[in-house]
């Protein structure tokens, strides 16, 4: 059994108290509290689930405008059984409540927040095809709530709490714009299953922020290198999932990122009150 493998296990409570929390926001309505005082209308937009307090006392999951900003962390999760398999056999994330795949809010030549991803060959055609989206290259994609409302799956986002300075924030987009193009790095799927996404000691070299293909989570834990979040020294892409960046388990990035909350473009909005 590798370190990975003896991790995964001995956190498995956490992460699936974690998953369990969030399935449990999906089946609440958006805008409970709103209900406990009046009516409510569906209104469509771009939202991430909120927890407040209601006035009855309770605490409820209501929907918050969501704006895409740089820096943030957008997760995923779609796939047939097929899809699903392969990603528990490498314990790169999966199943149906945590996410497959990761991508990040970067600003793209023009300032515009797009979305960055490595979009993997997907021989299932789960990817829908648009502009910006090419299955098996790095992309990057500025209309991104409209690329959220088409994805087929679920769909998390961690917000950065932070704002990048002028200098990093023009390195973060330089790097960005040099990666788009760069095939999708099938090989390295399996990296995360032979080490950990941080190293102490220093034994294999800083980390690779230029290399020639990349996989969805190794792109993203290189824009956090790019960030200046982590050290060269201290994060090894090619061995991060997407689990890594999502659960605070070995790496915490929760003093810079908040907790992940679920996507959607459709929320439950106080209307007339019922007489």
């Amino acid at each position: 059994m590798n370190r990975r493998r003896f991790l995964a296990s001995a956190v498995s409570v956490p992460v699936c108290l974690l998953a369990a929390k969030l399935e449990a926001s999906e089946k609440r309505p958006a805008a409970e509290c709103r209900l406990c005082q009046g009516g409510y209308q569906l209104v469509r937009g771009s939202f991430v689930d909120e927890l407040v307090h209601c006035v009855c006392g309770r605490v409820h999951y209501v929907a918050k405008q969501y704006v895409p900003k740089e820096g943030d962390l957008v997760f995923f999760n779609s796939g047939g059984p097929i899809k699903q398999a392969l990603w528990a056999i490498t314990l790169s994330g999966g199943g149906y409540v945590l996410p497959t795949h990761v991508g990040i809010i970067v600003k793209d030549a023009n300032g515009v927040a797009s979305l960055l991803q490595a979009m993997d060959p997907d021989p299932m055609g789960t990817v829908a095809r648009r502009e910006g989206v090419e299955p098996g290259r790095v992309c990057m994609t500025s209309n991104v709530v409209s690329y959220l409302s088409h994805y087929p799956g679920k769909v998390w986002v961690r917000p950065y709490r932070r704002n990048l300075c002028p200098n990093h924030s023009a390195a973060l987009t330089a790097w960005a714009i040099r990666q788009v193009g760069k095939p999708y790095a099938v090989e390295k799927l399996a990296h995360p299953t032979l080490g950990l996404p941080v190293q102490t000691m220093h034994f294999f070299g800083p980390a690779h922020t230029d290399a020639s293909s990349w996989h969805c989570s190794g792109l993203v834990s290189a824009a956090l290198v790019m960030m200046a979040h982590y050290g060269r020294w201290d994060l090894r892409p090619a061995s991060t999932d997407p689990e890594d960046l999502f659960s605070d388990v070995i790496l915490d990035l929760s003093p810079a990122w908040k907790p992940p909350v679920r996507w959607g473009s459709l929320a439950h909005h106080a209307g007339p009150r019922r007489g």
